[in-house]
């Protein structure tokens, strides 16, 4: 028996529906991602900040796919420092507000610099 040939309509018809299934699932990869990062800007911005600050006290395994963020309330050898704790709840605690505050001073700066005041 003869195998039938498409015709290049046919053909071309294949090569749009195989384009269309390897654009959708692009898509969809790159929806999970943004997903992921807008989800996590945070605590992305903060990791990538302490790691920045502090590279000594980053640990990440290559193979893992998720951003963990460095413990900093430890000494070296991964105790915690404060004996139950504290300092770590503390930083916990007083991370949003430095933060906001980290925030408004580089917006004022910012501004300062761009927009200048008139006197009068």
């Amino acid at each position: 028996m003869k195998a039938v040939q498409k015709t290049p309509l046919e053909q071309l018809r294949e090569k749009k529906q195989s384009i269309k299934r390897e654009t959708d699932a692009q898509a969809h990869k790159i929806n999970n991602d943004l997903s992921y990062l807008h989800e996590n800007a945070g605590r992305l911005i903060i990791a990538s900040a302490a790691s920045a600050l502090l590279p000594g006290k980053a640990k990440r395994s290559p193979s893992s796919q998720q951003v963990s963020m460095p413990n900093i309330a430890t000494d070296g050898d991964g105790n915690a420092l404060g004996g139950s704790g504290l300092f770590s709840i503390a930083f916990k605690m007083a991370q949003p507000f430095l933060l906001t505050w980290g925030i408004k001073g580089a917006k004022k700066l910012i501004g300062s610099l761009f927009f200048k005041k008139k006197n009068r």
